[in-house]
């Protein structure tokens, strides 16, 4: 009987055991996408990176010249099987930006922007339109040319109707206005000589625009979109942010959601700053949309030439801190979702920025997949955020 019960008692173990094996080996094999309550994004790119210069050299009239160029394709290649299996939302980086779209005053190139939307379809992903206006990226051609102020006025309308109509049934969000402010710190709009729109249209611009895409889509949802306001030492810029939208909304124009980009330098993020944003965003009645995240490791002086496992610890802390809170404190009628700006650190724009800046080279590690598309510890800081687990790494 002793025998025989001992017996039982293995195979039950064993079969126990076997159970926990299959079960941790599924929750191994569930990707952000699967576990998350609302969209969770990634930019969509190719292989080849273009940048811009920071900023205008020679200012004149046409404001110098744009500044974009190609730079080196990525190694290893971009690897989109984890964009397809881990992420439910793209935007586009580049190819739907004005300066890539608009050849000139009536050609415009949809190539890649037409494999995008095509891709994305395959994939079941939804795609957040970046971006209708901003003011780095303003083509080449309209720089040159010699117009008065309605002649500006009627092309931009034309090119924002032309490009909202074309995917109406495709892309139901834009981001509209891209970056009004000044760069990175204070509350003052572009000045005039600083933006090319509202140098040649007039303070108004950003009216016209949100009006003209609702115009072409009057379902999309409508966002105005903002670095630098997530810091912690930058609550009146964000608060700033917020009277744009709501200013706008009270001259009856459809703004529906924000974006704070959250390009963050770890581990300026905590607790009470996340429920802070959530309840600044959520409570003036938004769509609250972290679109541009990344956390950089390696700012601003570039020194170190990895990742170390301190920090790597911090990286996953700050990760989880941001997913955990908008999970938790954004209503859910209010959650647009969550945009990683990059998959792996071989294809971050935080290197290409670092080495621009202080023209050496240099590495940064802001990503939840390392150099090698290997998931680093910050992935699983995301999931735990994703099913509601605040971690303490």
């Amino acid at each position: 009987m002793k025998n025989g019960l001992t017996a039982f008692l293995f195979f039950l173990s064993v079969i126990l055991f076997s159970c926990k094996k299959e079960k941790d080996s599924s929750e191994e094999n569930t990707t952000l996408r699967e576990i998350a309550a609302y969209p969770i994004g990634n930019t969509y790119r190719t292989n080849g990176r273009d940048f811009y210069t920071w900023g205008f050299p020679n200012k004149s009239k046409q404001f110098g010249k744009t500044g974009f160029a190609e730079r080196p394709p990525y190694f290893p290649a971009l690897n989109d099987e984890i964009l397809q299996l881990e992420f439910s939302s793209i935007t586009p980086e580049t190819c739907l930006k004005m300066h890539t779209v608009s050849v000139d005053s009536v050609l415009f190139n949809f190539t890649e922007a037409d494999q995008m939307v095509a891709y994305a379809k395959t994939h079941q992903m939804r795609i957040h339109g970046h971006v209708l206006l901003w003011s780095s990226s303003v083509p080449e051609w309209i720089r040159h040319v010699e117009w008065t102020e309605g002649q500006y006025e009627r092309w931009l309308e034309f090119y924002i109707k032309t490009v909202v109509g074309r995917y109406k049934n495709d892309i139901l969000a834009w981001d509209v206005v891209n970056e009004p402010l000044v760069p990175f710190f204070g509350t003052d709009l572009k000045a005039r000589e600083d933006n090319f729109w509202r140098y040649h249209i007039g303070d108004d611009y950003m009216e016209k625009a949100f009006k003209w895409a609702e115009e072409a889509s009057p379902t999309a949802l409508l966002f105005l979109n903002e670095v630098g306001a997530e810091s912690s030492f930058n609550v009146p810029r964000r608060k700033k942010v917020i009277e744009i939208a709501n200013d706008l909304r009270n001259k009856g124009l459809k703004v529906d959601g924000i974006g704070l980009q959250f390009h963050l330098i770890s581990p300026d993020i905590d607790d009470k700053l996340m429920q802070s944003i959530a309840t600044d965003i959520a409570g003036n009645d938004y769509l609250f949309h972290i679109s541009e995240l990344d956390i950089q490791m390696n700012f601003p002086l570039g020194l170190k030439n990895k990742l170390t496992p301190e920090d790597a610890t911090k990286l996953k802390q700050s990760y989880n801190t941001i997913v955990y809170n908008y999970t938790k404190y954004v209503p859910k009628d209010q959650q647009y979702g969550i945009t990683m700006w990059g998959i792996s650190d071989t294809n971050t724009f935080c290197t290409l920025y670092i080495n621009l800046r202080l023209k050496q080279q240099s590495e940064d590690f802001p990503h939840l997949w390392d150099a090698n598309y290997k998931k680093k510890e910050a992935y699983f800081g995301v999931m735990d955020g994703l099913k509601g687990v605040k971690g303490r790494y």
